[in-house]
């Protein structure tokens, strides 16, 4: 019972979130995307409050990612044979670019190699998750784990929004808006959420 509060906090942003990507002007923010800025401006007008936290946390961990996997259940193998190598072969090569650009960037201002490497693989591969299962593997502490995954998902849902709001101006068609966000953007849940703004067919590629 003590995550029912939580829960219905959640739930309560994504049903307003809903309606109002149904608004003029908002449509093309896409519904994940508001929902990621009212849940920022209720906990900027409400702050943090314990009474919520385990429903959220449970929200975060279980309900999101139970979300992923059903948008994952909609595809199809051969969608993904059908996309194309080039897909593919664009998605290998940001990851290889961005970990070392990170890495090198984080060593050239001192920082720290494991939170060097940790915030690299953040954000070549796959956001905090990739993070969380790094950091045992290198014997990494819960601080450097916490500042990178921080860190990269603060800056994965800043270009959601700004992908999102640049859609309509890139001049790309559904699938290459979605390749691009499916490349560029770390979390699953970005992707999906800056896809948003392009359809259904670039969510499906994102």
């Amino acid at each position: 019972m003590k995550m029912v509060k939580g829960v219905s906090v959640t739930a309560g942003i994504a049903f307003a979130a809903f309606y109002v990507s149904r608004l003029p002007f908002l449509q093309m923010l896409g519904m994940l995307v508001l929902a990621m800025l009212i849940g920022m401006l209720w906990r900027a007008v409400f702050g943090q409050r314990a009474a919520l936290e385990p429903g959220i946390a449970f929200s975060s961990k279980y309900l999101l990612k139970a979300g992923i996997i059903l948008l994952g259940m909609r595809l199809n193998l051969a969608d993904i044979y059908h996309a194309g190598w080039h897909v593919f072969a664009i998605a290998v090569c940001c990851m290889m670019f961005a970990g070392a650009v990170v890495y090198g960037l984080s060593r050239l201002f001192r920082i720290d190699q494991t939170l060097s490497t940790l915030t690299a693989c953040g954000t070549a591969i796959c956001g905090a998750a990739a993070i969380a299962a790094i950091a045992p593997q290198i014997r990494s502490n819960e601080n450097a784990a916490a500042i990178s995954a921080a860190a990269v998902s603060l800056l994965g849902t800043v270009f959601t929004v700004v992908y999102s709001l640049a859609y309509h101006g890139l001049g790309f068609s559904p699938a290459a808006y979605g390749a691009f966000c499916g490349a560029t953007l770390h979390e699953v849940a970005h992707a999906a959420a800056a896809g948003s703004a392009g359809g259904k067919a670039a969510v499906e590629m994102a």
